[in-house]
């Protein structure tokens, strides 16, 4: 188990570029529950702001869908609740930007 999850984390940082701290954020959300900014911060024992930012970078890789949510009934306001895309989606995401990089590599190559 821990040599998957040291794996996982090389294909986010090498394959994604992200950093342990958004790798960390992934691994706290779950693809058939949502979770909020605040909950995750608490798990982690990390900043609001630190956890949001991690968030985002995590939707413009596509790895994490955004929520919008409203809060209960008789209350203003809405929260954004994040969930984490499914396992195939994950790997082809992966396998996308694997593919991509090989391509412009070998361009370079063929360049020469």
């Amino acid at each position: 188990m821990i040599y998957e999850i040291t794996n996982l984390h090389g294909l986010f940082s090498d394959v994604l570029g992200l950093s342990e701290n958004d790798f960390e954020v992934f691994q706290k959300l779950d693809y058939s529950k949502t979770s909020c900014a605040d909950e995750i911060a608490k798990k982690l024992s990390k900043d609001k702001s630190t956890v949001q930012r991690s968030l985002g970078r995590l939707v413009i890789i596509g790895i994490v869908k955004r929520k919008s949510v409203c809060l209960c009934a008789g209350k203003k306001g809405r929260f954004f609740a994040y969930v984490a895309v499914e396992t195939d989606v994950l790997k082809h995401i992966f396998e996308e930007k694997l593919r991509k990089d090989f391509e412009e590599k070998m361009s370079a190559v063929d360049g020469l």
